[in-house]
């Protein structure tokens, strides 16, 4: 299956073709802001990277393919946007993108276009990540946790806290920071309440809970397991 990451503003736009897409067996990230977007690169490489070049505020779509293409977390990358003038089709070539679609576009051609890119890498042998580079990971794009081959459905609150965890890449998180990141002030009663939701994660967790670690003094942190790394077995009675 073609993984694509669709990186594009238009929220409403953006779940329109995001399930469009998923309708034609095509496994679909969506990211609305290039922050987004670089952070679901941190998990996974794409077959084919769909970004608009006007992304509102911060890095444009433009350099956001640039960064893609340094990191090597797409094998092509197709531009869209409304500009259809030669000197941005220029240079979105000149950043390094295999093809240039001008908005509105109709559906069949942006299909017809992945289809083409995407049999031009695979025949040429460039790479092709369609597995997460952690066993256990943050699906950002439907607020969920992969555990393995699981989905586990998080709440708003439970998201959140990995999510700190996440970005903090593997350094500790104390209490009283993620009180602040969750609600904005560490009051004594909201310690109660992250002591109840780490509680949560970790039963959500279940055999793998030991990923999230817990040090007196430190605080809190992620150890994510490695890619490849197999599922623990339970042991059978």
């Amino acid at each position: 299956m073609t993984s694509i990451l669709y990186v594009e503003d238009e929220v409403a736009l953006a779940s329109v073709i995001g399930l469009r897409l998923r309708a034609e067996g095509m496994l679909v990230d969506v990211a609305t802001t290039a922050q987004q977007a670089l952070a679901m690169c941190e998990e996974k490489t794409y077959d084919l990277t769909l970004i608009d070049v006007h992304l509102g505020a911060g890095m444009n779509g433009l350099e956001l393919g640039a960064e893609v293409r340094r990191r090597g977390r797409a094998a092509s990358v197709l531009m869209l946007t409304a500009a259809g003038d030669l000197d941005t089709k220029l240079s979105a070539f000149e950043m390094g993108a295999e093809d240039y679609l001008t908005k509105p576009f109709e559906f069949a051609e942006l299909l017809a276009r992945i289809r083409v890119l995407t049999s031009r890498a695979a025949a040429s042998g460039q790479p092709s990540a369609r597995t997460p580079l952690r066993p256990i990971r943050l699906l950002r794009d439907t607020l969920k946790l992969r555990i393995y081959d699981d989905e586990v459905e998080l709440t708003s609150t439970e998201f959140k806290l990995l999510r700190v965890l996440e970005d903090a890449n593997g350094s500790f998180v104390t209490a009283e920071q993620l009180c602040a990141e969750l609600w904005g002030q560490a009051r004594l009663h909201h310690r109660k309440s992250l002591y109840v939701h780490v509680n949560k994660v970790r039963a959500k967790l279940g055999q793998h809970q030991s990923v999230l670690e817990n040090v007196k003094r430190l605080g809190y942190r992620m150890v994510w397991p490695d890619e490849g790394e197999s599922a623990p077995v339970e042991a059978k009675s």
